[in-house]
């Protein structure tokens, strides 16, 4: 019985408010306060990133009566990074959505019958504890039930939480490097994948953007 506390607190842990930004709000570093009604937060999607990847997603949410438009935009990890570190693009982009969506998909099934497993055999000891007068059977099989239960809604609440982060990102036209615009009281999701050294971490990322009338923006944040 001792799993039943443990699996209900990670499955209560999982259940948060959807929120529109990532979870690292970046800090502007412009000499002109061009962007005072835009704000500008950075997440890496762990599900989406390997060792040999990071995929980031940046969430964009314009706060003013008016709609911002880009028109070109650079990303930065640092000096020592950038060197070490390529950006992903053109039809390479597609390539790897697909291997991931095929990575994930056999990954899940799996899990799915695992936990389907744990519920038939949590059952049915459970049926055979009652039958049995076996009152240890019984709690085992329930117990047992209640894992497999347990684990198939926290693989449900990750992929919803992934959904979110990510939204209906197009792996080609939501690419960051790409001109973009951002509605009057709206959010834009863009996002940008990385392959770096196997097992290097990015810490930092710094982002310039030239909006429609030239001017530079930019911002910092840490991931």
């Amino acid at each position: 019985m001792k799993k039943l506390p443990v699996l209900f607190a990670l499955v209560l842990s999982l259940y948060s408010c959807a929120s529109y930004h990532g979870q690292q709000i970046a800090t502007s570093t412009s000499e002109l306060k061009l962007e005072d009604n835009i704000v500008v937060s950075a997440e890496k999607i762990d599900e989406l990133s390997d060792k040999s990847h990071t995929m980031i997603v940046l969430t964009f949410e314009n706060k003013g009566e008016d709609w911002t438009r880009y028109k070109g935009s650079s990303f930065s990890c640092g000096d020592e990074c950038d060197s070490k570190t390529n950006i992903i693009m053109g039809l390479d982009l597609n390539t790897w959505m697909k291997s991931q969506y095929h990575k994930r998909t056999i990954s899940q099934h799996n899990d799915a019958l695992l936990y389907g497993g744990l519920m038939i055999l949590g059952l049915s000891a459970a049926i055979m504890g009652a039958k049995s007068g076996s009152n240890s059977l019984g709690v085992a099989g329930l117990s047992t039930y209640a894992l497999g239960t347990g684990s198939l809604v926290h693989m449900d609440i990750k992929n919803s939480q992934l959904a979110t982060k990510t939204g209906e990102i197009d792996p080609q036209s939501d690419h960051l490097y790409n001109p973009f615009a951002v509605p009057a009281s709206g959010f834009s999701k863009k996002w940008i994948l990385l392959h770096t050294p196997r097992n290097q971490q990015i810490k930092n990322i710094n982002l310039k953007l030239e909006n429609e009338g030239g001017e530079i923006e930019t911002y910092t944040a840490k991931l």
